[in-house]
């Protein structure tokens, strides 16, 4: 599963924003991780790519500005 994860991330720069999006309210409340995880079909996702997020938050942020 985790697998699977990174590649959707490293594939789609445009999954990396609806992503950080997503993880944003997550990384505030901890019980809304609950409701996202749920949507994805893994509750593993939201602990594994909270790490991942953190990294690419100013990224996806420069990508949009840059284009």
């Amino acid at each position: 599963m985790s697998q699977s994860v990174g590649r959707g991330i490293t594939r789609g720069p445009a999954l990396k924003s609806l992503t950080v999006s997503r993880e944003l309210p997550q990384e505030r409340g901890p019980v809304s991780e609950a409701s996202p995880g749920q949507k994805h079909g893994a509750p593993v996702l939201p602990p594994a790519r909270s790490p991942v997020v953190v990294f690419q938050r100013p990224r996806g942020m420069q990508e949009l500005e840059d284009d």
